[in-house]
């Protein structure tokens, strides 16, 4: 068995409205910052699972993504694995 370091993004779908992304993209303009159109929020989650396989750690994170992290209706989510040098 190894260690694997696993990265997953969970954002909202595109269809769903974000209210904190809104409001902080409201905040960013009036500091001053132009040119920022769209501003989302999600959440990023670090996994380190034992696994045979990268492949095997990627199935478990997707698993862990569709049963556990992500709610399916409102979210979608991506993941990777992480190389200890990033």
């Amino acid at each position: 068995m190894s260690q694997y370091r696993l990265r997953m993004a969970v954002t909202l779908k595109p269809e769903v409205l974000d209210p904190a992304g809104q409001a902080t993209q409201k905040v960013v303009a009036e500091r001053g910052y132009p040119g920022v159109v769209s501003l989302r929020i999600g959440k990023l989650v670090d996994l380190w699972v034992d696994a045979s396989s990268a492949e095997a750690a990627m199935a478990l994170a997707q698993t862990l993504g569709q049963d556990f992290l992500a709610n399916p209706v409102l979210e979608r989510f991506e993941v990777w694995v992480i190389n200890d040098e990033d």
